[in-house]
């Protein structure tokens, strides 16, 4: 939901959509993250992929710990959830992936925007050098927000991605 929240602000911010238009994606906005989200997990309840991983009931192999490599062996010692790892990554963690992409990419593009329209603004104002400065301060405040924005979004999903790539590459 984060990525489509933050491609509706970017086509009303940088592209200047009108509500009319918006209301037109309105249903894909809410209806993609839906369906997705009920796509991945009826699909790991149906490949028995959920299963205790060890802090929550999660996309893992069980019994913990049991062989999850690519190549599904006869003498594979896991009873449910084969290739778990690769599930993770299709279900979850590329997905996050493009998300973090899309959020960050349509932030630095607002910025961008906001920041041009104030500059080409700046050259039509009667005022002197510092009240021109002081009233530069939109892209000041759309800055601050796009980065809060980006920082509790990291803040919650960048962990568990970390520990992720750390437990993939060991």
């Amino acid at each position: 939901f984060n990525g489509m929240l933050s491609i509706y602000y970017l086509l009303t911010v940088r592209y200047g959509w009108k509500e009319n238009k918006i209301k037109k994606l309105q249903k894909y906005f809410f209806g993609i993250p839906i369906i997705f989200a009920l796509a991945t997990a009826f699909a790991s309840l149906g490949l028995s992929l959920y299963n205790n991983s060890i802090y929550w009931c999660w996309i893992a192999a069980s019994p913990l710990p049991c062989d999850t490599t690519i190549k599904e062996r006869d003498d594979s010692d896991c009873e449910r959830g084969r290739n778990a790892w690769l599930f993770r990554w299709v279900f979850y963690f590329l997905p996050l992936l493009i998300i973090i992409f899309i959020a960050t990419t349509s932030m630095i593009l607002i910025y961008i925007a906001v920041k041009k329209t104030e500059q080409k603004s700046k050259k039509w104002r009667i005022a002197s050098r510092s009240e021109n400065e002081k009233k530069l301060k939109n892209s000041q405040r759309v800055l601050r927000q796009a980065f809060v924005f980006l920082l509790v979004f990291y803040f919650v999903y960048l962990p568990p991605l970390v520990a992720q790539l750390v437990t993939t590459v060991q």
